[in-house]
């Protein structure tokens, strides 16, 4: 039931920026409310582990286990859709992070990557959801100045760690929200 709630706040907020921006793509929108609610949890957020076990939080790292591991099409296509959309969030909610460590460039150009390989995956498995992956592909930079837009604009600018900055928000929110008849 959170998860929903959360969902939903999510979608407005992805609406507004939207609108704000004149991006018409409703189901973009849709795909990011749920991108960011399901990373708003930290297990979420970081779902590739290496072999023992410890979660792998950078893109670096998960191209190169993705790159040294034995996948089925299937599940390459799982994790190349996941890389997207930490690329994504990465470089549209946290930014000045990944600006910080002088790798936007990178994230912005193997998120959009991940994302053609997961549609091709999709597509060669007659997965549903690989138009969506193409229009993410195909405007990812796009797609991350929104969320970058989205934050800025909704979430105000961190005063901190951006990370523990937009969690307090969040769980502060969420709080309000369960408590709420």
């Amino acid at each position: 039931m959170a998860g929903e709630g959360l969902r939903d706040f999510f979608l407005r907020l992805t609406w507004r920026a939207f609108e704000d921006l004149g991006l018409r793509e409703s189901e973009v929108a849709r795909y990011l409310a749920g991108v960011l609610a399901e990373f708003s949890r930290a297990d979420r957020l970081y779902r590739i582990r290496d072999l023992r076990g410890r979660p792998l939080d950078s893109l670096v790292e998960m191209l190169l286990w993705v790159q040294l591991s034995p996948l089925g099409e299937e599940r390459e296509g799982e994790l190349r859709r996941y890389m997207g959309d930490y690329a994504l969030f990465m470089s549209g909610i946290f930014r000045e992070w990944v600006q910080r460590h002088a790798v936007l460039d990178l994230y912005l150009q193997e998120g959009r990557r991940s994302y053609e390989r997961a549609r091709e995956a999709y597509r060669r498995l007659l997965k549903p959801g690989s138009l969506l992956l193409g229009e993410l592909a195909r405007g990812f930079e796009q797609y991350a100045d929104a969320l970058d837009y989205l934050k800025r604009a909704y979430f105000g600018q961190p005063e901190s760690d951006p990370f523990e900055e937009f969690l307090r928000k969040l769980e502060a929110w969420s709080t309000q929200r369960l408590s709420s008849p």
